[in-house]
């Protein structure tokens, strides 16, 4: 989700129009550091810069170069190289750019190195912030689930919030750091520096307090929408204090607040496909409300389809958004009917051998997957690795997608074998690119131990279940609920060793954390009962067994109802106890 003063954008430095080309300035974002202060960006000098359907550029020693105007007034690029560097928002390539001969373009580039250690930094300050928000939301229910000073059906949307919270947490997490490490401090007022440094670091309550000094925004939102006489840096100023509000709630796991204030962005400018596709993707990734993602993606598709034409990229990009709403909501006709959309306007405009394609044979491998159809799945799949393999090259995140996602179709299809090939694969580009101590890389050794436990093989899978635990324990902390699924799948290990005071030791960790921070009417800690009374049960103690089973039961028929498959499981392992206990008296 893009922020207003994170895009692109254009400084105020006046030339003379009768130069008739465009100012390019290839440079390092200025950077914010831990003390707020601000560090200066770096031009690059030698930085190659090619337009899509022209000429290729380098810049000088002084990081500039001049492009000349293009016939449609806008230049979009097909690549801008510099060895050891990339950009530093992904999402450039994608964009339109106005041509303008007052005004300077900047291209931000990192080097790969710094910007991936950057990442790192900034990804787990941002998860101690939330993490902290956490905690609190989670100490508040526990005062008033004690102190009887509210209703259990509040209690109860209070801790689906929260569960919200914890299913999302790493999308937050790099979505949140990317928008920040997008942000050139360069090109930032003082009063958008202060905020931004408060908003990454947690100081949410004096964010607020800079908003206020503005007045009310509703109010201000209100009277400008209706007078409709504001200014176009009127509606910007606007619109980047709705994106802080936002910003600020989604911080504070306060999910309707969020997508209000990216409702209210988007009702100052109707036709602001942007803002449309935010309020969508939000509520998508971050409520699951997905007829109303759906509701603004084809409000911004019709906009795209009349601006643009059928055939453009960014009318694709929409039929895929749509696409994905229909996916998650089941309606599979309609899946494939915008997926398909999708794709052939990618072929024809970009060809078979682009990223952008690439993405969607994977959606549409992902969709066969849903479907159970894992032999269409790996067809598309192995056809989206082909071209990141020959595009991106064999070390980049997105190949190492495409290898996790032919991993899990083998897992699938019960080959164990091939699947830890390609998860050993995905495992190797994620350790060198994004590190050892990255939650995605935890995720690889997890699925290697699945593997391996699907094999019998519990020595090998407590190996890489460990390596998960040290990772999410260092990274998360121990009350993370990815904390938790790892302790989970180690007391499985335990389990089919036969070391059940092992498994039950696991169990018990396992269950704690579910406690305290899903609650005792969650899904995983009905999962956690179950193991617990299956345990109990082999170690024939059946009471104990009974008891926990009962406890899994009353949870799983509550929320997941009495005809889902883990009910009947369990139901199945309660007749068991019931059987043995009769045979005892």
């Amino acid at each position: 989700m893009k922020r207003i003063l994170t895009a692109i954008v254009f400084s105020l430095l006046a030339l003379s129009a009768a130069a008739q080309t465009q100012r390019v300035v290839v440079k390092t974002p200025g950077r914010q550091q831990d003390d707020g202060s601000i560090i200066k960006g770096q031009r690059i000098a030698e930085a190659y810069v090619t337009v899509q359907g022209g000429n290729t550029y380098e810049s000088d020693t002084n990081g500039e170069l001049r492009m000349g105007k293009p016939s449609t007034g806008k230049y979009r690029f097909s690549s801008v190289r510099k060895e050891g560097y990339e950009l530093s928002d992904a999402d450039f390539l994608m964009l339109d750019h106005n041509y303008s001969a007052e005004n300077t373009l900047y291209i931000n580039m990192d080097s790969g190195d710094e910007l991936r250690a950057l990442t790192r930094k900034v990804e787990n300050k941002v998860r101690r912030n939330y993490m902290a928000q956490l905690q609190a939301k989670t100490d508040e229910i526990e005062r008033l689930r004690a102190e009887g000073k509210t209703t259990r059906e509040e209690l109860l949307r209070m801790q689906a919030e929260i569960d919200a919270a914890w299913d999302n947490f790493e999308k937050m997490v790099e979505e949140k750091a990317r928008e920040y490490l997008t942000i050139d401090f360069d090109l930032t007022d003082d009063f958008k520096s202060e905020i931004s440094y408060y908003i990454i670091n947690g100081e949410l309550q004096k964010a607020d307090s800079m908003l206020a000094t503005r007045g009310d925004l509703d109010e201000r939102i209100t009277h400008n929408i209706r007078l409709r006489e504001q200014t176009e840096k009127e509606i910007v100023s606007l619109a980047e204090e709705c994106y802080y509000k936002h910003d600020i709630c989604s911080q504070r796991f306060e999910r309707d607040s969020a997508a209000y204030w990216l409702e209210r962005r988007a009702e100052l400018d109707p036709e602001n496909v942007e803002w449309l596709d935010d309020v969508a993707q939000y509520v998508y990734d971050f409520i699951g409300d997905y007829n109303k993602a759906l509701e603004y993606y084809n409000k911004a598709l019709k906009i795209y389809e009349k601006v643009l034409g059928v055939e453009h990229l960014y009318t694709a990009t929409s039929y895929n958004n749509i696409g994905a709403c229909y996916n998650s909501l089941g309606d599979y006709d309609k899946v494939w009917e915008y997926y398909n959309k999708a794709l052939e306007i990618r072929e024809k405009v970009l060809g078979t051998e682009h990223p952008s394609t690439a993405t969607s044979y994977n959606n549409i491998g992902a969709c066969y997957g849903n479907l159970g159809d894992y032999e269409n799945a790996l067809k598309y799949h192995n056809k989206a690795l082909k071209i990141f393999e020959k595009v991106l090259g064999t070390e980049h995140p997105s190949t190492a997608t495409s290898y996790n996602n032919i991993g899990a179709c083998y897992y699938n299809l019960g080959d164990y074998d091939k699947a830890l090939e390609y998860y050993n694969k995905a495992l190797k580009i994620q350790e060198k690119v994004l590190g050892i101590e990255h939650p995605s890389t935890a995720l690889s050794y997890n699925n290697m131990g699945t593997c391996y436990t699907k094999l019998g093989d519990y020595d090998k899978a407590l190996e890489y279940y460990n390596k998960a635990l040290k990772i999410y324990e260092k990274v998360l902390g121990t009350e993370h609920p990815d904390t938790a699924f790892s302790y989970n799948n180690i007391g499985v290990c335990y389990d089919n060793l036969g070391d059940y005071d092992k498994a039950l030791e696991y169990y018990n960790k396992a269950l704690e954390i579910q406690e305290k921070v899903l609650g005792t009417e969650h899904p995983d800690t009905a999962f956690s009962y179950n193991n617990i009374g299956g345990c109990y049960y082999s170690l024939g103690d059946y009471d104990k067994a009974l008891e926990f089973c009962d406890k899994a039961l009353k949870i799983f028929e509550k929320v997941l109802g009495i005809e889902h498959p883990n009910t009947q499981i369990v139901k199945e392992n309660i007749a068991y106890c019931q059987e043995q206990l009769e045979a005892t008296k």
